[in-house]
């Protein structure tokens, strides 16, 4: 089932059950990127923000399969369209795209192809890093129903099937979580 809404924590009740509204579930999984910094429950992880900036593009006969090497092609869900990236930048940093990003995807891309192509859209974003560069997956430390998987900064889309999978397997059968994801690592930086 899938609802749009703005999740309000406020209205989520964490006992031995998790309640919010008309849904009681065992557990609840916050995937929710920067607004960690301002949970009730995962306000104390080291979360930073890292913006990025993308280009989709559109290239007339592309390669069918990703292509990385100091920046990255992948293929769009758009036949012939392409997404290149990524900037980094650290802040203080401005909301939307910027000129001086599009201009440094353009010479990373140039770098991996040598055919035509036109510049369709840029978009940018801020991305929740982890100054150890891992991710973030556990339960809270007094709160066992209450579990965060965030945290997978410029890497978040190759390393999100695995540590989801992780992060599955350590909830269906208590799996130990890996150490170097575990928000344990950051124990000492929780207070009541």
């Amino acid at each position: 089932m899938y609802r749009e809404e703005r999740f309000n924590e406020n209205k989520l009740i964490a006992g031995e059950t998790i309640v919010y509204g008309e849904f009681i579930a065992r557990k609840i999984i916050f995937c929710n990127g920067l607004a960690a910094l301002q949970s009730k429950w995962f306000s104390w992880l080291p979360l930073k923000p890292l913006k990025g900036e993308t280009l989709e593009v559109a290239i007339p006969v592309g390669p069918n399969h990703i292509i990385s090497r100091g920046a990255y092609l992948v293929p769009s869900s758009k036949e012939g369209n392409f997404i290149v990236g990524a900037t980094y930048q650290h802040g203080p940093f401005s909301e939307g795209p910027s000129a001086g990003a599009c201009q440094q995807l353009e010479s990373k891309l140039q770098s991996l192809i040598k055919i035509p192509y036109t510049i369709l859209h840029q978009n940018w974003g801020i991305r929740p890093t982890v100054s150890d560069r891992r991710p973030l997956l556990g339960q809270h430390p007094t709160n066992k129903n209450v579990v965060i998987f965030n945290g997978l900064g410029t890497k978040g889309v190759s390393l999100s099937p695995y540590f989801a999978k992780c992060l599955a397997d350590w909830m269906d059968t208590l799996y130990d979580m890996p150490p170097e994801v575990n928000i344990y690592r950051f124990k000492s930086l929780y207070s009541e």
